[in-house]
């Protein structure tokens, strides 16, 4: 069961790569600069790769296997991954944003 434990600190650690990623890319783009989009959206990519092989790692265990001395340590893993995955959520809608007005301001130019 440590096993899992250790995955689900994996994964953590992933999407704090992953978030630490998206505040750089929300201060660039902030800032106008949207040169390393393409690079932002491929290292992304590849955390996101690795995060898929933990959770199928992990899904090959059953709550079952799980012994009640490592469900708090396991509980506690989820509620930071929760907590990681909503800071990701609204960095992804800021960056959304961004990029949203960017292509707003090509077509305004790109009319006027």
């Amino acid at each position: 069961m440590e096993l899992v434990i250790d995955l689900l600190q994996q994964k953590n650690n992933y999407l704090l790569q992953f978030e630490k990623m998206g505040s750089f890319e929300c201060q660039r783009l902030r800032t106008g600069d949207y040169s390393h989009i393409e690079q932002f959206y491929y290292s992304r990519q590849i955390i996101l790769d690795a995060i898929e092989n933990i959770d199928i790692q992990i899904r090959s265990y059953t709550p079952q296997q799980i012994s009640k001395e490592h469900k708090e340590t396991i509980k506690a893993l989820f509620q930071k991954k929760r907590a990681i995955t909503k800071s990701i959520l609204q960095q992804d809608i800021t960056i959304h944003s961004y990029l949203n007005n960017l292509q707003y301001d090509v077509v305004e130019d790109q009319t006027a």
